[in-house]
């Protein structure tokens, strides 16, 4: 029983260390509201997962015996950091990864800024997530694609509306589609 106490406390040190970093926006921040496009080969994929992430052997296991997921695609923005991890923008709804799937994406999302100059970094994500054996939880993400686009360096004022587009290049995407809603 005295184990108890010491292991909830483990427990809780892990997990707050485990979620995302954001940087705090302050009072009437700005938003930056981001538009992205992108495409993947389905063929490209499944050849680099097989080639480079997992191997012959593994991928095949995880054909036969797990799961292969995806592509699926994240909107994140960051405050470019000459060291140091990056800080990262808070998105307005949803968690670090969007999970939309498909080999196509278009969507939207939008981010709060806090006052100040400073150039912004957005990354479109395409990723993929596995599981060589179910039974066994042995599953990852694994980063497929990643285009950057960089915002140079802007003054951002309370209240301010920024608007971004970033494209990941590949496939031609159908224009008349409206994009996914915010999140």
């Amino acid at each position: 029983m005295r184990k108890l106490p010491f292991l909830f406390s483990v427990l809780l040190w892990l997990g707050a260390g485990c979620g995302a970093m954001y940087v705090d926006p302050g009072e009437n921040p700005a938003r930056l509201q981001v538009r992205a496009e992108g495409c993947l080969d389905a063929r490209e994929v499944l050849d680099f997962v097989e080639l480079q992430v997992l191997g012959p052997d593994l991928f095949q296991r995880a054909s036969y015996y797990g799961t292969i997921q995806g592509p699926r695609w994240s909107i994140r923005a960051y405050i470019p950091a000459a060291d140091g991890p990056l800080p990262q923008l808070r998105p307005t709804g949803g968690g670090l990864y969007d999970g939309r799937s498909g080999f196509s994406f278009a969507g939207q999302r939008e981010f709060l800024l806090p006052q100040g100059e400073y150039p912004v970094e957005i990354w479109l994500e395409a990723y993929i997530y596995y599981c060589t054996d179910l039974l066994r939880g042995n599953c990852g993400l694994v980063t497929v694609n990643l285009w950057r686009e960089t915002i140079a360096e802007n003054s951002f004022a309370p209240g301010q509306i920024v608007s971004a587009f970033i494209s990941g290049n590949g496939c031609a995407i159908n224009r008349n589609v409206p994009p996914a809603p915010l999140k």
